[in-house]
C-alpha cells in the first residue's frame, strides 16, 4: 500500500478524487506509462489517506485496488473472482469486520467452483456489492488499474458483458465507486467505444490528468 508515501503524496490529485468519491461519483485517472498511476491508486487504500480525505465517515469507505496482472488470464470471469478476492483480502485486515469477509470469501469459493463461466461469477459478485452496499451500509470503492489495456484484451462478448460494471452502479448508486487508471481516453479507442459506452461515460464524467510531481528548487 505504498507505506513508505507521506499521507501528502500527490494532495492536489488525491484531495479531487476523494472529493468525487464523497460526491457518491466514478472518476478516471489519465496519465503516460510509468507517471505513477499504480502508485497512486495502492496509495489511496491506506487507512491514513482515508482518514485524512473522507471526513468523519471515512471508516465506511473499503478501497480494493484491481491489479489485471494478477488475472491468469484476461477475461470477466477473472476480473470478478479478482475482484471478490482483494475485497475478502481488505475485510480481513478492517477490525469488526470479520462476518463480512467470511460471507465475501464464501462468495469468492462459489467462483472458483464456477470455473470460467463469466455470467455466473458477474451474479456473485454481484451478491457480493449487494451485501456490502445495501446490508452492511459501506462505500465500495474499486480502483482498476491499466483499465484501457484490459478492455483491449478482452472479447467482443465480454465487452458487453462488462456494462454489468455500470449496472452494478446504478442498482448501488452513491455507494459503489470506480477509479480507474488508463493511458489513454477510453473514448478515444473507436474499437472499443460501441461495447464500453455505459462505462466509459460514468467514469469518464470525472477525468484526472495525472503529470510529474513538482519538486521544491531548493532555496
Amino acid at each position: 500500500m505504498e507505506d513508505y508515501l507521506p499521507v501528502s503524496y500527490r494532495a492536489a490529485e488525491v484531495s479531487q478524487i476523494m472529493a468525487i468519491l464523497r460526491a457518491g461519483e466514478s472518476c478516471t485517472i489519465i496519465g503516460a506509462s510509468r507517471a505513477g498511476k499504480s502508485k497512486l491508486l495502492r496509495f489511496l487504500e491506506r487507512e491514513d489517506v482515508r482518514q485524512a480525505n473522507l471526513g468523519p465517515d471515512w471508516a465506511s469507505y473499503v478501497f480494493a485496488y484491481i491489479d489485471a496482472n494478477k488475472m491468469p488470464a484476461p477475461s470477466l470471469w477473472a476480473i470478478s473472482e479478482l475482484v471478490l478476492h482483494q475485497l475478502g483480502q481488505r475485510l480481513a485486515k478492517t477490525p469488526g469486520k470479520e462476518a463480512l469477509e467470511q460471507k465475501v470469501s464464501d462468495l469468492h469459493r462459489r467462483v472458483l467452483d464456477a470455473r470460467l463461466n463469466s455470467l455466473t461469477a458477474l451474479r456473485y459478485l454481484d451478491r457480493a456489492i449487494a451485501l456490502l452496499c445495501g446490508r452492511a451500509g459501506l462505500h465500495l470503492v474499486l480502483l482498476l488499474d491499466a483499465f484501457d489495456d484490459l478492455c483491449q484484451q478482452l472479447s467482443t462478448s465480454e465487452l458487453r458483458l462488462l456494462r454489468t460494471l455500470r449496472d452494478l452502479r446504478d442498482d448501488n448508486k452513491y455507494c459503489l465507486m470506480y477509479v480507474v487508471a488508463a493511458r489513454r481516453v477510453l473514448k478515444s479507442m473507436p474499437e472499443l467505444a460501441a461495447d464500453i459506452e455505459p462505462v466509459e461515460e460514468l467514469v469518464s464524467a470525472n477525468m484526472i490528468w495525472l503529470g510529474p510531481i513538482r519538486r521544491r528548487m531548493p532555496a
